[in-house]
């Protein structure tokens, strides 16, 4: 590899502390940021270590449940445009992510998780917790805790046999909050119900 004006060759070292060393594990790249970025670099000088690897076909993957950086890396320099902004890309990215991850109920409230939209974080964390944790319906709801061996019995505190998320949400007349839209809406109703539940997730 011949150093460039104003570049030089990256060492084989620096690679094993970046999310596209990878490569070397044939694992999945931990940051899409990085690995766009250096496949951008790579894709332009000839001389970088992952030159070929970005401007020959990816070879098919031996198992299906493996994504390695040539495969990743190709995938991104398809599908975007080299002009496109770090923020944009990001936006962009978990936009595509969000619409297609399927119909959870979030889903109903949330059309587009970077716009702002996504109120509460400036409550005390015990509030943003337990607001979240009804809003994604993952927390320590007792038929999870029962599942997970950390108690015995999945009844709520109400009387009802399994206390899960949309239990709570929809009929209990201990925890229930104001309304399923509220939890992403936080009206004052919503606001006064977060500082004085007794639920804790």
């Amino acid at each position: 590899m011949l150093e460039q004006p104003g570049e030089r060759p990256p060492r084989l070292c620096e690679y094993q502390h970046k999310p596209w060393y990878s490569l070397q594990q044939n694992t999945a790249p931990l940051s899409g940021v990085e690995v766009r970025m250096q496949a951008r670099k790579a894709q332009r000088h000839d001389w970088h270590i992952l030159h070929n690897i970005t401007t020959t076909a990816a070879p098919p993957s031996r198992l299906k449940s493996r994504h390695p950086y040539n495969k990743a890396a190709h995938e991104m320099l398809n599908s975007t445009s080299e002009d496109i902004s770090r923020d944009a890309w990001l936006a962009a990215a978990w936009k595509q992510e969000w619409q297609s991850a399927g119909p959870p109920h979030s889903h109903c409230y949330i059309w587009d998780p970077g716009g702002g939209a996504i109120g509460g974080d400036d409550l005390p964390r015990w509030q943003w917790t337990t607001l979240n944790r009804l809003r994604t319906r993952v927390g320590r709801f007792k038929t999870s805790m029962r599942k997970w061996g950390l108690v015995d019995c999945a009844a709520c505190e109400c009387g009802d046999p399994e206390q899960t998320a949309d239990h709570i949400i929809s009929t209990c007349h201990l925890y229930r909050p104001p309304s399923e839209a509220s939890l992403f809406d936080l009206g004052p109703e919503m606001l006064a119900w977060l500082h004085d539940t007794e639920l804790d997730l």
